[in-house]
């Protein structure tokens, strides 16, 4: 019976391990995408076309911009100096971002295209 205890502590250690190392990853993929300017249009069309992605991006950056709030809370309390110019700016951009997406940035996209190409904007795929 011992041994079953010890077997027992050790596989919940390593559940433990195992779940907060995945949500780490999860976290960090999320900031990667949303603060990659490159993933910018597609994030905003995307949200667009579809109601529920649009909400789960919302909830998603709000996930990130309380991260990165956390991050310089972190840093301040630790006394790192210049802490500001970095997270600000991924801060600064996270914000616009959501903004952009609330306010359905990409019609104005769309209404910048020419008539003729806007059947080009193959929304079927989102």
């Amino acid at each position: 019976m011992r041994y079953l205890d010890y077997f027992l502590l050790f596989g919940g250690v390593v559940s433990m391990i195992y779940l907060y190392g995945s949500s780490w990853i999860q976290r960090n993929r999320l900031k990667k995408r949303f603060l990659n300017p490159e993933n910018k249009e597609a994030i905003l069309k995307e949200s667009f076309y579809d109601e529920s992605v649009k909400q789960s991006n919302l909830q998603d950056i709000r996930t990130v911009e309380s991260r990165l709030y956390k991050e310089i809370k972190e840093r301040h309390i630790q006394g790192i100096g210049d802490f500001s110019s970095d997270i600000e700016e991924q801060l600064k951009y996270i914000r616009e971002l959501r903004f952009e997406i609330d306010v359905d940035a990409y019609t104005h996209q769309l209404a910048a295209i020419p008539v003729e190409e806007r059947s080009l904007d193959n929304w079927d795929s989102f």
